[in-house]
């Protein structure tokens, strides 16, 4: 038979000592990121980045593996460069997020 955890356990000095150390983990990472001491992939600088989010338009964005760690102004996105990092200048032109299409259409002999 399982047994059922006690009440006090959720506020035992262990347990909050466990809460606050993963709040001050996440804090970390977020300031890490607004660091750049993330590293970063590419930065698309210059640009017109679509969103997705209501239509919104952002200048730049900053992308590591296969996904966007942030978008914003110019300024900001290249406050993320590291010293491996491929920036590209997007000269005021579009960028979008990668659409897809991997079906085909098959005629019958």
């Amino acid at each position: 038979m399982r047994e059922s955890v006690p009440n006090d356990f959720f506020s035992s000095p262990l347990v909050f000592r466990i809460r606050l150390a993963v709040i001050a983990l996440g804090c970390a990472a977020i300031g890490a990121v607004q660091a750049g001491a993330v590293p970063t992939d590419i930065l698309i600088v210059n640009g017109k980045v679509y969103t997705a989010d209501g239509g919104a338009f952002e200048e730049a964005v900053a992308i590591r593996g296969n996904g966007i760690l942030r978008v914003g102004a110019t300024q900001e996105i290249l406050g993320l460069r590291g010293p491996a990092n491929n920036l590209i200048d997007a000269q005021g032109g579009a960028v979008l997020p990668g659409f897809n299409d991997i079906h085909i259409f098959c005629k019958p002999a």
